[in-house]
């Protein structure tokens, strides 16, 4: 559910279009959400006519009957959107409809929502429908299944397989699709989605403002994210114990921010800092000599990037922390494949304090070029209302 201070990069990119979209539509929001989201709920001050789905609403019979969408890999939704939350969906706007509530433009956020297109299209067949693709899902399927091993890996594949015809399948159907970098664009393009549907959009991201002041009196290495998705705190664990004990600086720490950090706390020590959430980040960005973001798995633009690139820290990241940014390695930022060569990058930036601050300039001056939220919202309104 999208809201002022929502934690979740997804839902602080959903929140950012659909203020910008209230201002110049009737716009109704249509979200499952919990009491405590509920409650904070800031949307309505921008004449946003909002309708909640409590989360806590669905009985354990419920549940148990939508086990097979769990667990089955060939099931309509598959383990991307459980039945019952795609039954509530579906009741939800055949009660609308029958309320006499009929919009001109649907916009489906996520592909969980997408994966509804075609019901969707029955109850309202004269509303054009745009599909938001956060990232692509069966990309970041893609990525689960193949390091798995045996049966469990055959299973992931069907799983990613299956996924993929159901995600391609229902972007198909829509009338206009935003992603948010050209690399998921391209993506689309070469699975034979039409050219003239996909739209790029930027993806929102907090600007960090607070000017760096770093001088090369720590050895502090940050990392950033919500630390209850896998992606991320399987990445700050196979770091602390894979990575750290090969950077011999010894006063080096690990700094490890983001909310939901239970997976890491036990990990902490002097080495290793485990904040939880952090209401403002500029100042950590500010003072850390480096930011890494080893991840493996995802999908989609990594907000976590841009929002340290913005600060002028330099950047240290895989192939997959940095797809969908226009970056150059070596100039804007240092890539990695190995592990050898992550140390050795986090090596280089603490022997040449120099070189590490001309690589964050870049980065910051790269961002502030390719990534205009501003101009990119007047896009997507553009977009939609031309529909």
């Amino acid at each position: 559910m999208p809201y002022d201070s929502v934690r979740h990069a997804g839902g602080q990119v959903f929140n950012y279009y659909v203020k910008r979209m209230a201002g110049l539509a009737d716009v109704k929001l249509l979200s499952f959400a919990d009491k405590g989201e509920i409650e904070k709920s800031t949307l309505e001050g921008y004449g946003v006519d909002c309708t909640y789905i409590d989360l806590h609403s669905f009985s354990i019979v419920k549940k148990i009957f939508s086990i097979n969408s769990k667990i089955n890999p060939c099931h309509k939704y598959g383990d991307i959107l459980l039945s019952y939350y795609a039954r509530s969906i579906i009741q939800k706007l055949n009660q609308m409809k029958s309320a006499g509530y009929n919009p001109d433009t649907i916009v489906l956020q996520w592909t969980q929502m997408i994966l509804l297109i075609k019901e969707v299209k029955e109850i309202y067949p004269a509303a054009k429908v745009v599909a938001v693709e956060e990232d692509v899902t069966f990309l970041r399927l893609e990525r689960e299944y193949q390091p798995k091993k045996g049966i469990v890996k055959l299973y992931y594949k069907q799983v990613y397989k299956n996924e993929k015809k159901r995600e391609l399948l229902s972007v198909n159907m829509a009338d206009l699709i935003f992603v948010y970098n050209e690399k998921d664009q391209n993506l689309l393009y070469d699975e034979g989605v039409p050219q003239n549907k996909v739209k790029t959009i930027v993806s929102y991201f907090h600007e960090v403002s607070q000017q760096r002041i770093y001088k090369g009196e720590n050895h502090d290495i940050l990392f950033y994210g919500h630390m209850g998705r896998p992606e991320n705190y399987e990445a700050a664990i196979d770091f602390i114990n894979n990575v750290l004990p090969l950077i011999k600086t010894p006063d080096v720490r690990f700094v490890v921010m983001g909310g939901n950090a239970k997976k890491i706390e036990p990990y902490a020590s002097k080495n290793v800092i485990v904040t939880g959430y952090v209401d403002c980040i500029d100042k950590y960005f500010s003072q850390a000599a480096l930011f890494v973001a080893p991840l493996t798995k995802g999908a989609g633009i990594k907000v976590k990037i841009l929002e340290a690139m913005s600060s002028g820290i330099p950047v240290v990241t895989s192939v997959v922390g940095i797809e969908g940014i226009p970056a150059q390695n070596e100039r804007d930022f240092l890539l990695y494949r190995t592990t050898e060569e992550l140390v050795n990058n986090i090596n280089r930036i603490f022997d040449d304090f120099e070189f590490g601050e001309t690589i964050g300039r870049n980065g910051k001056k790269l961002v502030k070029r390719h990534f205009n939220i501003e101009e990119s919202s007047k896009k997507y309104v553009e977009q939609i209302l031309k529909l």
